[in-house]
């Protein structure tokens, strides 16, 4: 019975081993675009996403547990904007364009084990969960009319986001990656636009783009 438990012991020892040995940490740096949805926009038109497309770009530092299972923190900037006149409601002669700051925590999770120390899949597909504060600050057309049913909301506003996605990584090296991945952002404000229209049903505004990412594999 005692060599059985010693036994027991030296497996469990060299089973908690080897998963250590796979946990890694990952430095990635991203850049892709940014789309805004709320008050002034009607619809996923092609032509009016391209018209309105802003930039964003990422730092991200994330700690993977297992090959399959990580988490960490995002820190990115980006701007959008809006203009009535690419829209259903080209009277009111409303735009914008945001700069917006995200800090969010991220958990991911692969469908195929990957890192730094499981090299035997070259890609997988993955998921990825956001959530954090963004700040956004407005800046408006000099020529802009606001009318009565506008509020201004000048300055730095915050509110907290909650963003869903996912993408495909690939490995390029023992120590690199590249990564294509799509992200939503649910922004729980209607300010992102720096003003609220009176009697607008929209509700909350949002956010998402493709980025493109380059990974460090490191530890």
């Amino acid at each position: 019975m005692r060599k059985i438990f010693i036994l027991s012991l030296l497996l469990s020892s060299v089973f908690a081993l080897g998963q250590r040995a796979l946990r890694y940490q990952e430095i990635q740096f991203s850049v892709g675009t940014m789309n805004y949805n709320g008050e002034l926009t009607s619809g996923l038109n092609p032509g009016n996403i391209l018209r309105e497309m802003g930039f964003y770009g990422a730092v991200d530092y994330n700690h993977f547990f297992t090959p399959k299972f990580g988490m960490g923190l995002r820190v990115g900037y980006g701007y959008l904007m809006g203009d009535d006149a690419n829209h259903d409601n080209p009277t009111r002669g409303l735009s914008f364009r945001s700069d917006i700051v995200e800090i969010n925590g991220n958990m991911i999770y692969h469908f195929r084990r990957f890192g730094k120390r499981y090299q035997a899949n070259r890609s997988t597909l993955y998921l990825k969960m956001s959530s954090g504060v963004a700040f956004s600050q407005a800046s408006f057309p000099d020529d802009i009319q606001f009318g009565d049913g506008v509020t201004l909301y000048p300055g730095t506003n915050s509110a907290f986001n909650l963003g869903f996605g996912g993408g495909i990584k690939w490995r390029l090296t023992e120590t690199s990656a590249l990564s294509v991945e799509f992200m939503g952002h649910y922004y729980f404000s209607d300010v992102i636009e720096g003003f609220i229209i009176r009697d607008d049903t929209n509700g909350s505004d949002g956010y998402g783009g493709i980025r493109l990412g380059y990974s460090i594999l490191i530890l």
